[in-house]
């Protein structure tokens, strides 16, 4: 390893709060790097992590140490879920075959067919969120808008009552906390309370459902069967429903402060967009490939194999860093530029591809189409609000996500 690269740590929180410099030295001198502290590889070219995704049948997201909550390493953590709580699963990630049989279970849930339904509801939310909001001068974006909109959308959609979002957020937070990095002992302790919590909460609107269904996922999954051949057991619907819940809110929060963040710090880009409303699309995708909220996640090695020129033995863990490969110039032209025309924006990796590609990526499209849209036509100048902002970002070596985000801004009209 080059005495340039030998130093980077990609589990520093000063490292993690700018990622990009330190992707593109890894590009250039170990696309492929060994990190023997963490014993695991890092992956950070576009073509390799193509073709990770593309082959669960070599980069397994279920087998050895990541088959059961590897973040709660605590014992006494894990035994709270074992005596008050269900096994923790993770069925929408599952290998093939099985992956294929949950996955269908959502599917036109959150196909654009599925989703298509909810377009009114989400603008009806959006329009309403901005409506408290647009006789002040400036707010906190992220609080005020970015975190409620995804919150009361895939609440929405799955089957929870709106005025239990108060307690899904405490719950949402927990969860997320395990991906900030390694956590004392108590406070794996309260992820784990918390968690079990959220589980209890679900299998009992999982039990009203069966009872009296609705138009709603939790009703159809309390319903429904695996293949064809038998129920789904409580611990496989909680987990799809924690999956789902969590990934609808959390991410998309973090990719549509991101979209504000970039759009005010690249005036000349969000003037395109203003002035030409058919690149609001593409610009959404330009957003997700140069800050994707999910930055990468780790896979294991199931048999032996060589990318660049690097071999990798069975059992390794390898983190497959999306955020490096949406801006690897091979594949993307000034790739740390923002370019809301850029052709191949599309071809990012914010949610994976191929077969573990993210179930909810459609809906948070959709959510960010919506709100890019209502946000241009009410706000005109809109810029960072001055003296609130340090544009810090939560550490962690999976999730990226800004703090914080206070914009001001005159009405339009």
């Amino acid at each position: 390893m080059s005495t340039d690269i030998a130093h980077i740590n990609l589990f520093d929180p000063e490292i993690q709060e700018d990622w990009y410099p330190s992707y593109t030295r890894l590009q250039e001198q170990a696309p492929i790097c060994f990190l023997p502290n963490h014993n695991m590889y890092i992956a950070t070219k576009y073509e390799d992590i193509r073709y990770i995704v593309r082959h669960p049948e070599i980069f397994s997201n279920q087998q050895g140490v990541l088959t059961r909550d590897p973040l709660l390493a605590d014992p006494e953590a894990r035994a709270i879920y074992a005596e008050h709580g269900f096994d923790r699963m993770f069925p929408l990630s599952a290998d093939p075959p099985i992956h294929k049989h949950y996955r269908k279970l959502i599917e036109h849930a959150f196909s654009r067919n599925g989703i298509r339904k909810y377009e009114p509801f989400i603008k009806q939310a959006v329009v309403a969120l901005i409506d408290e909001w647009i006789d002040r001068p400036e707010i906190d974006f992220i609080e005020e808008f970015c975190a409620p909109l995804p919150r009361l959308v895939i609440a929405t959609v799955l089957g929870f009552p709106v005025e239990d979002i108060p307690q899904l957020v405490v719950w949402s937070a927990a969860w997320v906390r395990v991906w900030e990095g390694e956590l004392s002992k108590e406070d794996q302790l309260d992820v784990a309370r918390k968690g079990v919590e959220f589980q209890n909460y679900i299998i009992e609107k999982v039990r009203e459902k069966r009872v009296n269904p609705q138009d709603d996922l939790i009703s159809e999954l309390a319903q429904a069967s695996l293949n064809g051949e038998r129920p789904l057991q409580d611990d496989e619907i909680i987990s799809i429903i924690d999956h789902l819940f969590i990934g609808g809110n959390e991410t998309t929060t973090f990719a549509i402060a991101s979209g504000m963040w970039l759009l005010v710090k690249n005036p000349e880009q969000m003037a395109k967009v203003r002035a030409d409303r058919s690149l609001l699309k593409n610009m959404v995708e330009e957003v997700l490939r140069l800050e994707s909220p999910t930055q990468g996640m780790p896979k294991i090695v199931m048999e032996d194999v060589e990318l660049s020129g690097i071999s990798l033995p069975k059992g390794a863990v390898v983190h497959v860093r999306y955020g490096a490969a949406n801006r690897d110039p091979e594949k993307f032209a000034c790739p740390h530029s923002m370019d809301v025309a850029r052709e191949n924006a599309g071809s990012h990796m914010a949610f994976s591809q191929s077969i573990h590609s993210c179930p909810g990526a459609t809906l948070s499209r959709v959510e960010m189409l919506i709100a890019f849209e209502q946000l241009l036509n009410r706000l005109d100048d809109i810029e960072f609000t001055p003296g609130k902002n340090d544009f810090s970002h939560a550490p962690g070596m999976v999730l990226r996500a800004l703090n914080k985000l206070h914009i001001s801004y005159k009405v339009i009209g």
